[in-house]
């Protein structure tokens, strides 16, 4: 983590010293005026791929594997049929789309500052479900109806901006800038696992879980955009980048249902509740005659027998390269 954000200022820093007549300029400011402030609305696309935070995804693919498709697989060969229905994988969160509005003030011909906020979300949703028939009529259906990620932060941010005039009313400039983020995560699903028995006895069981974390964390971008001006007061933008977004020692709160439904018996329904459960990054072990199934997985539940603290603590990762496009007004 510190190397990270080391990382990030070393950046900053370095953007500096390397274009030192922009950073020149701002002893040949302008006389302050209203008539240098302006307004820049932005949206975009940013690719990332948060491990930790997608292990949650990977780990139901592989309880589905493991408990549907290999299990029957040992106990009765290739005479097992599965037949999967809905998405082809479980998905994982792997973009988030920036939208942010910014006030500037030109501080030089070639220097702009500007303060904003900027709210970045992302969400992922699948359906899935499998179907397992074997030869003696038993069998097992799993059912995840609905299975959404999400990622959201705010981050009020600080930018400089250095640009220099090309011909036909473009302008090339380079930015770095930064802020807080304000980041919350969170998943939920609904589970059905299924048995049925060669009498066609159907055995349910429903797990329903919700988690949500939230942290303060740090956000640092770095990149280059070309405007065009077609208009005294108008101007269109499109930039790119790297944008580093990260949060650790996130904390939040979660529900568990989980209801149990026999053949001629009444369901038992047991649930849980919890506040400000910090996330951890989880071990976890099924030992079957068929297998073993392991590995981490995110979360802030946990139960002793099947999950316990493992490799340490969760962090959110919305980092990635970036492309935004917008307007400004005024400058």
């Amino acid at each position: 983590m510190k190397t990270k954000y080391g990382i990030v200022f070393a950046l900053l820093a370095a953007c500096i010293a390397v274009f030192p007549h922009p950073v020149q300029a701002q002893e040949e400011g302008l006389p302050f005026s209203f008539a240098n402030f302006g307004l820049e609305i932005y949206g975009g696309f940013s690719k990332i791929n948060p491990k930790e935070f997608n292990s949650i995804s990977r780990y139901e693919e592989s309880y589905l594997k493991f408990f549907y498709f290999d299990k029957y697989e040992f106990i009765y060969g290739k005479d097992a049929t599965t037949t999967r229905t809905g998405d082809s994988r479980i998905g994982s969160l792997d973009r988030v789309l920036p939208f942010g509005v910014r006030l500037t003030y030109k501080a030089s011909q070639t220097l702009t500052l500007s303060i904003g906020i900027q709210r970045v979300k992302g969400d992922r949703s699948s359906t899935v479900g499998m179907v397992v028939a074997a030869p003696d009529g038993s069998g097992a259906e799993y059912r995840l109806p609905s299975f959404p990620l999400s990622a959201t932060a705010w981050i009020p941010e600080i930018r400089a901006t250095f640009g220099w005039n090309l011909p036909a009313a473009l302008r090339l400039e380079l930015f770095m800038g930064g802020g807080p983020l304000f980041a919350e995560c969170r998943s939920v699903f609904e589970r059905h696992d299924i048995i049925v028995d060669t009498q066609s006895q159907r055995y349910e069981t429903t797990t329903t879980m919700d988690m949500t974390g939230r942290k303060i964390g740090l956000c640092g971008e770095l990149g280059a955009r070309l405007r065009i001006r077609p208009m005294k007061f108008f101007s269109l933008f499109a930039e790119g980048g790297f944008a580093f977004r990260q949060a650790s020692g996130l904390k939040g709160p979660g529900t568990l249902r989980t209801v149990i439904q026999n053949p001629g018996a009444e369901p038992i329904v047991t649930s849980e509740k919890w506040d400000d459960r910090l996330w951890y990054l989880l071990d976890y072990g099924f030992y079957r005659s068929w297998g073993r199934l392991s590995g981490s997985k995110a979360s802030n539940y946990f139960v002793d027998s099947i999950y316990y603290p493992g490799t340490g603590s969760f962090y959110l990762d919305l980092s990635g390269f970036q492309l935004k496009a917008g307007i400004a007004i005024g400058l």
